[in-house]
């Protein structure tokens, strides 16, 4: 396969060459392990699709089968606990974020996905609320898992970056990137952390394998929705193996159309008149002065701003409010001491009134 694919690449006017610009003799031919900008010696894609989930009232059936593809929530629940403890430990100190926490913390609030709290689907009405797949480069299913949780619960590259939760020198040769199409929901300087276009070792990878391959069994939603239980872990599991089988014959089919794409971008880079040195080093001080806290000030500065704005408002309120009491109390008492609630009531519009005001001071 290796000379296979330099015999290709060479005849195409491709060779691949070192760092100095020399061929690489056998450049297929290599172990695991690599630098990334040799590109990832693996590209795997994961999502979650909700609109395929299971009806309780549908019920269950005997076990008639062995699921080639599907992990077993057992598995997949003693992850998740692992993963739940290493978040209630410290971080690691030397946890440095990929991109400034506010453009994260931005995103994950636009992304309903995202959101561990919020149920896309209801409990009650669905026992499966969606199927999770993994997926390698060429869109053939690694692994289904069933999602029986709000959300896709996405603890991957920010929990492996900040806890314990894998080995070292496991997860120092981990790459995460968005895929193509999601990239674009994202804060720029999360795209430019995470949008595999802008990333060295993806190559023309866009990770929406998982989106190609709902689309090939979106007609099963229906039927596996009301059928039982294990028939319908049965029905995506045999589907997923034909799926398979037809995607690994036409293997040349994928890699001439890739190669087609490549020669394109190249073409253009050759056409646009600077060379590749100048555009590398452009876009590195680019990435450097978007991705940094201080290219995020003025959004942090326009929430703390909104924060005072919506305090003087309150502090407007009060004041309002206390010299309508006070007008109020005059008017309709002039001789009589104010009554012990009254006196309480101005006491804690007053004291409001301090706070308010020393909050909007800071």
């Amino acid at each position: 396969m290796a000379s296979a694919l330099r015999t290709l690449y060479d005849r195409r006017g491709f060779p691949v060459l070192n760092s100095k610009g020399e061929p690489i003799r056998d450049a297929f031919r290599r172990g695991l392990g690599y630098a990334i900008q040799c590109g990832g010696d693996i590209h795997v894609a994961a999502d979650a699709m909700f609109s395929q989930r299971h009806n309780v009232s549908a019920g269950e059936c005997l076990t008639f089968y062995d699921p080639e593809y599907f992990i077993s929530k057992e598995q997949v629940d003693r992850v998740g606990k692992r993963i739940e403890a290493a978040r209630k430990k410290p971080p690691k100190q030397t946890y440095k974020p990929r991109a400034p926490d506010a453009a994260v913390d931005e995103c994950e609030k636009v992304h309903e996905a995202a959101d561990e709290k919020k149920e896309k689907t209801s409990g009650e009405k669905y026992d499966d609320r969606g199927l999770m797949a993994l997926l390698c480069r060429h869109d053939i299913v690694l692994f289904y898992a069933n999602v029986d949780t709000p959300g896709e619960q996405q603890n991957t590259q920010r929990s492996i970056d900040k806890y314990d939760i894998l080995p070292e020198h496991i997860a120092n040769r981990l790459v995460w990137a968005t895929s193509i199409m999601h990239a674009y929901g994202h804060q720029w300087s999360c795209q430019l952390a995470y949008n595999p276009r802008l990333r060295e070792g993806f190559g023309l990878t866009d990770g929406e394998g998982c989106e190609r391959h709902w689309s090939r069994n979106h007609y099963l939603i229906g039927v596996t929705r009301t059928s039982a239980r294990s028939r319908r872990i049965w029905i995506l599991d045999r589907h997923a193996k034909v799926v398979n089988q037809e995607l690994r014959s036409d293997l040349g089919i994928w890699i001439r159309k890739r190669l087609k794409t490549s020669i394109k971008a190249n073409e253009i880079l050759s056409t646009c008149g600077i060379s590749v040195d100048v555009l590398q080093q452009e876009w590195a001080s680019q990435r450097a002065a978007q991705l940094s806290v201080r290219a995020h000030a003025p959004a942090r500065l326009k929430k703390e701003l909104d924060l005072v704005l919506n305090l003087q408002g309150d502090l407007d309120v009060v004041d309002k409010a206390l010299e309508t009491h006070a007008r109020l109390s005059l008017k309709v008492q002039p001789q009589k001491k104010p009554s012990t609630l009254s006196r309480a009531w101005s006491e804690h519009m007053q004291d409001s009134q301090t706070r308010l005001r020393r909050y909007t001071h800071h």
